[in-house]
């Protein structure tokens, strides 16, 4: 991760599933500032009641307003999942002549899925009215948490799946953690356009914090979420699991801690929503439930001549298929961003851990699948 002293804003991003953030924010090059929910930093910034700039991100309100409106349209009950409740930007030309002071429109892009379809729609929050819910057939949504659970909790009911554990010596099922995935995509498969997640499962005899250091190998579940039925049960026959570790335990004493610090002061200025100010460089950043950390209008003052240098960068796709040709690992073929969402699974930052000790850390909000928002 690029970290270039007490002059620097750092961006740092955890990312649960693994470390592509660092590639992404090296490739960014101005990307150099900490989102995070921890309470112990020396600069802390709450998310902004209000959007400040055309830019900036959904606050928790509009979020919350966004959906409420599809409900009261009609178009939408409890029933109703959103996967995707995203800023829909203002035209370009907009953006660039817009000034510090003046009003913008405020507008919404909301995915929903309701009963098996998938719908597009777009909610102007300014005037409070919501376009006709658009049908995109054939279309699949990011994973839903419902449909996680769902998941998960139908595969380990499931009787040829209980019998393939005792097969395997697993009876215990307070030792089992299952974790459902994206299922691929292969044309030979007999499921055809249902909206599946295959699940497998890992023991956790050992007691340690890595959950994936057990795989229950040769087995899996395949699961319709929208039925809620157990399709199949592959079961490859019974492999070995992984010999048990050693416990982990503390080799040495850690060394003294250095801290890197600005005795001067920060030389970064943040203002607004997230408006960053850097030696000659300035940009805007929001957080976007899909592809995580979102960078505009990046310039460069060069001689007075505030040089656009980019309109907006962000995480395209992070693309990881495993390449296994195995059945219970070729079809992990992950799309980190488009299947389970890099803003969705970004995780807090710890003064004084991570985080060089003159870093602002600021709270992200992020809306969740029923319009509700969590830092």
């Amino acid at each position: 991760m690029g970290d270039e002293g007490p002059e620097t804003l750092n961006i740092l991003m955890r990312i649960m599933r693994r470390p592509w953030g660092r590639d992404w924010a090296i490739a960014c090059a101005l990307a150099l500032s900490v989102f995070t929910t921890a309470a112990t930093a020396q600069q802390r910034l709450a998310a902004p009641p209000r959007a400040t700039h055309p830019m900036d991100a959904l606050t928790i309100s509009e979020v919350a307003r966004a959906v409420a409106l599809i409900k009261a349209a009609g178009f939408a009950d409890a029933r109703a999942r959103f996967p995707t409740i995203t800023l829909q930007e203002l035209p370009k030309a907009q953006v660039l002549t817009w000034r510090p002071g003046q009003a913008f429109a405020r507008r919404a892009f909301v995915v929903m899925r309701d009963q098996g379809r998938t719908f597009e729609i777009t909610v102007d929050l300014t005037a409070g009215t919501v376009t006709r819910p658009e049908l995109r057939p054939g279309a699949n949504p990011n994973m839903i948490l419902d449909e996680w659970l769902i998941a998960r909790d139908l595969t380990v009911k499931d009787p040829r799946w209980l019998a393939a554990m005792k097969q395997r010596g697993i009876t215990d099922l307070k030792k089992v953690s299952c974790s459902p995935l994206s299922p691929g995509y292969f044309t030979n498969e007999p499921y055809g356009d249902r909206r599946v997640l295959k699940v497998p499962c890992y023991e956790l005899e050992t007691g340690t914090s890595h959950l994936y250091g057990r795989p229950i190998t040769g087995v899996f579940a395949v699961i319709d979420v929208e039925e809620k039925r157990v399709l199949d049960v592959i079961d490859l026959g019974v492999v070995a699991l992984p010999p048990q570790p050693d416990p982990r335990r503390v080799t040495r004493a850690a060394l003294k801690p250095v801290q890197m610090t600005s005795a001067l002061g920060r030389n970064y200025k943040i203002s607004g929503a997230l408006q960053v100010e850097w030696d000659n460089w300035s940009f805007h950043m929001r957080m976007e439930r899909r592809v995580g950390p979102v960078i505009s209008l990046v310039r460069y003052n060069d001689r007075g001549n505030r040089r656009l240098i980019a309109y907006q960068m962000s995480l395209s796709e992070m693309f990881v298929p495993y390449m296994d040709p195995g059945a219970d690992w070729s079809y992990r073929t992950y799309m980190d961003s488009g299947e389970f969402g890099a803003g969705f699974l970004m995780s807090s930052l710890m003064a004084g851990s991570d985080c060089p000790a003159d870093a602002a850390y600021i709270t992200m909000a992020v809306p969740n699948d029923t319009g509700r928002s969590f830092p």
